[in-house]
């Protein structure tokens, strides 16, 4: 560890790192000019002082800081995006995202727009029709549409796609139907293009020789990483079991990939400037499977890392595990630094680390003296390291811990190097067109086996933990924790315990300030979906939910009871029409229209099942200070009735358009429970 952290691109790395979110997290901090200044003055002062390290790490901090700034500041275009424009477009596809069975989805940017040139990102989506398949890599489309900002969700706690979508630097999207588009230009000889299309061949042909469907889509997952196949039992039987990222091309694929070359290569070595050749054949390989599978954005960043792991390999580099990876996320980060900020980026680096640096110490437990027991135990701890470290994230963005991963890992891992050499294999024959029916025989048999190993031990629903609240503080502070505990296992020292227990008082500081915010949560929800109703009143930490339909809200209770960590008391298939929450009371007016209510002034009233009533009538009759529409009223009503807030200037919500509506009482309700 401590070799480490004398490698300078480490400090460089850290000092990026820094860089990238302070002006991800304060954006407009800075100015772009007064970033560039900064790391040209302060890197030349430090030189000037012959502190290099650190000039170095200051000017790669305000780089950090530039290179956010500079790829999220408003760019100078003619015309800029409006969420309002419907204008001749011509836009240029630059990557394939993961699409539906009914839409392709790309990353694209409008190069011409409204007669004048752009430069912006957008999200596109066409409509699957027989054309749909013409469209590729660095393709010229001239279309007509309206571009929409991307919304932010309209439930509390529900997935922010807006906030995902702004990770990748895209703010707007674009629907494009059947006949709204045309094809200017195709970009033969884009390496992406080629990529794409070599793999949709590949797949063909896999497809023609693999009859079993569920084999097919965990074959495409795993080896060319096309998950559009895959069925949602399949996912979350493999997630369930704690070996879901078995069904994506990683680092673990491209990992196996190089022990099995490096092994298979090592003759080489013998040869005259073997290590040259044996590191180019190695190279080669792994961009050629890069190429196979896609050039998709996960594989090139895993492929990146192995390539330079490779080179410690061949030439035998002190600690070439540890250098790689550092060289090799700086090296990424400074291509692009929202990489930062990707679900796989994260897990590949952090299993990684955690076996480096994990595994050791738990392989110093036990030495089995046969071979078999070795190679098992080896296994485990390998297992062991990874999934520790890696639970902070798992809890942190899937909520759920697999109780059996240990198990599921002992019986696939062994397994999938068997799957995956069958599977190159596989993808070589397929690729030169001579591909023995025996050999997809034996694949397949390996693939059910797999699979059906990994459903027995996901049927095991006792040791599935899901629906685990964890905060983002708890995230950072576990990961802490466990950082602090392994380094004072590697050498104990009287500094590594302090700062140990200071990292488990401040998770317990963490876990205390959460329970309490918790208690002290009072609030009424009116949640946004279509043709339903639903509300959720919480008082003090406890909540009921009302609801017309059931099984339709239980995903967005999840999602809000999971995050904050209110109980759920009872759920009720009814909403009363006349209830009071804290100082304010609430009138439900239905399709009856029935709103004569005395003593209901200045009130909040909530309109459901677009009641066929005088909006203006019943204004003037009860006063109400808050009208809230949710998703259960047909559009057309809602937009005449905030028409007519507008001009009476009563508040006016609308779930559909604002989404959820939300009101906290200004102290906290004394009752236990709101009063009906």
């Amino acid at each position: 560890m401590k070799k480490l952290f004398d490698f300078v691109p480490t400090h460089l790395l850290f000092f990026f790192v820094l860089g990238i979110l302070c002006q991800y997290h304060f954006k407009g901090l800075f100015s772009i000019n007064f970033l560039f200044v900064s790391v040209v003055l302060l890197g030349g002062v430090f030189f000037f002082l012959r502190r290099f390290v650190l000039g170095f790490g200051v000017a790669f901090f305000f780089l950090g800081l530039l290179s956010i700034a500079i790829r999220t500041s408003p760019k100078k275009e003619a015309v800029p995006i409006e969420s309002r424009l419907s204008a001749p477009l011509v836009l240029k596809v630059i990557d394939r995202l993961k699409s539906t069975a009914d839409q392709d989805r790309f990353r694209a940017k409008i190069i011409f727009q409204g007669g004048q040139d752009a430069n912006s990102m957008l999200l596109l989506t066409i409509a699957m029709d027989s054309l749909c398949s013409s469209v590729h890599h660095g393709d010229l489309l001239a279309c007509h549409g309206e571009i929409k900002e991307i919304r932010g969700p309209l439930n509390p706690y529900a997935f922010n796609f807006k906030s995902y979508m702004e990770s990748k630097q895209i703010s707007h999207q674009l629907f494009l139907k059947k006949g709204h588009w045309i094809l200017l230009d195709e970009n033969k000889y884009n390496l992406k293009r080629m990529a794409h299309q070599f793999r949709s061949n590949l797949l063909r042909i896999l497809s023609k020789n693999i009859a079993d469907k569920e084999v097919l889509s965990i074959t495409e997952a795993m080896l060319l990483g096309e998950r559009s196949h895959i069925s949602k039992m399949q996912q979350q039987a493999f997630a369930d079991a704690g070996v879901v990222h078995i069904l994506a091309v990683s680092g673990l694929h491209v990992g196996v990939l190089l022990l099995f070359l490096n092994f298979l290569l090592k003759p080489l070595e013998l040869l005259p400037k073997g290590r040259l050749w044996k590191t180019a054949v190695l190279f080669s390989a792994l961009w050629s499977y890069a190429f196979l599978a896609g050039l998709s954005p996960s594989i090139v960043r895993a492929v990146t890392m192995f390539s330079f792991l490779s080179v410690g390999l061949v030439f035998r580099h002190k600690n070439p595990v540890e250098r790689t990876l550092v060289s090799s996320a700086l090296l990424l980060l400074l291509f692009n630094p929202f990489y930062l900020f990707d679900l796989g980026f994260q897990m590949s680096y952090t299993a990684v680390f955690s076996i480096v640096f994990i595994q050791p110490i738990f392989a110093r437990l036990w030495k089995p003296k046969y071979r078999i027991l070795n190679y098992f135990w080896q296994l485990t701890t390998v297992s062991l390291a990874a999934q520790l470290g890696l639970l902070p994230i798992s809890l942190y963005y899937f909520h759920q811990f697999p109780g059996l991963f240990l198990l599921a890992n002992l019986g696939v891992i062994p397994l999938l190097g068997l799957v995956l050499a069958f599977g190159f294999l596989l993808l070589f024959l397929g690729a030169i067109h001579f591909l023995p029916p025996w050999i997809c025989e034996l694949y397949s048999f390996l693939i059910v086996s797999l699979n059906s190993f990994v459903s027995w031990v996901a049927a095991q629903e006792a040791f599935v933990f899901d629906e685990i609240s964890f905060s983002r503080g708890k995230l950072l502070f576990s990961l802490l924790l466990l950082t602090a505990f392994f380094a004072f296992l590697k050498s104990k020292t009287f500094l590594k315990l302090a700062v140990f227990l200071l990292c488990i008082s401040l998770l317990q500081g963490v876990f205390i300030f959460e329970k309490i915010k918790t208690s002290s949560r009072s609030e009424l929800i009116v949640f946004q979906q279509h043709k339903e109703s639903s509300l959720l009143l919480v008082n003090r930490g406890k909540g009921v939910l009302h609801t017309t339909n059931s099984k339709r809200i239980s995903k967005l209770a999840q999602n809000y009871l999971r995050e904050t960590g209110v109980e759920l008391l009872q759920t009720k298939d009814s909403i009363p029409q006349l209830f009071r929450f804290g100082s304010l009371s609430f009138l439900l007016i239905d399709r009856l229209g029935i709103y004569q209510i005395q003593d209901f002034q200045q009130q909040c009233v909530w309109l459901q099942n677009s009641p066929n009533i005088n909006l203006e009538r019943m204004i003037g009759l009860l006063h109400p200070k808050q009208i809230v529409a949710d998703g259960s009223n047909f559009p057309y009503k809602i937009k005449k009735w905030q028409a007519t807030c507008l001009q009476k200037e009563v508040s006016f919500h609308a779930t559909p358009i604002s989404g959820a509506f939300v009101w906290r009482p200004p102290t906290l309700l004394a009752s236990p429970m709101p009063r009906y």
